[in-house]
């Protein structure tokens, strides 16, 4: 059975712009699209330790160029994506599970999500660890992810009304906790976002 997209996100995300959930649902399909393509996104050889403070900087940057420097400075090498005429991706992803995309119009920078490693980071500093995101791990698929958390997962619903059949999400039912996943179409994590009541 189909749910509405959560509201609350705690992952980083830029601080100076709204950002809803499809947003969100929108970054994890551009993983999934983009390994669809063949255009995975980059893993990082070496994780340059993205960390919570980073995220905050780079989730600050409102200047495409400012951006760019302090991702050179972070060794961060993001993959570049055209989405429109004027519409432009980053995506990197470390080996850690650390990850930085961004959404940038002409020379302004439209939206930013920032995760240091590993996953439940954030949701730790947000007050209590997610129960469902910690017994998720980079190396999983669909299949794994289902036996871990004992369900097959919800698949979202759009604005259009249409299932998300690449985005699943699972609820806690005793602390509301929900871990938002998405999937290649072989079944391998391109995204998680998690989210605590």
């Amino acid at each position: 059975m189909a749910c509405p997209i959560p509201d609350r996100v705690t992952h980083l995300v830029s601080p100076h712009r709204a950002i809803t959930a499809n947003a969100t649902i929108a970054t994890v399909l551009l993983f999934s699209l983009s390994l669809i393509a063949g255009q995975a996104p980059i893993v990082a050889a070496s994780d340059p330790s993205l960390t919570n403070d980073q995220c905050t900087t780079l989730a600050s940057q409102t200047s495409t160029s400012d951006l760019r420097d302090l991702l050179d400075d972070l060794a961060i090498a993001p993959q570049e994506s055209r989405i429109a005429a004027d519409l432009t991706s980053l995506i990197w992803i470390g080996n850690t599970g650390a990850y930085f995309s961004a959404t940038v119009r002409r020379d302004q920078v439209e939206q930013v999500m920032c995760q240091s490693a590993p996953f439940d980071d954030v949701a730790a500093d947000a007050g209590e660890p997610n129960v469902l995101c910690e017994k998720i791990t980079l190396d999983m698929d669909l299949e794994d992810i289902q036996q871990a958390l004992g369900s097959p997962g919800e698949e979202l619903i759009g604005d259009d009304g249409l299932p998300l059949s690449l985005v699943r999400q699972w609820i806690d039912r005793e602390t509301q906790q929900v871990a938002l996943v998405g999937f290649s179409n072989f079944g391998e994590i391109t995204g998680l976002s998690c989210f605590n009541p």
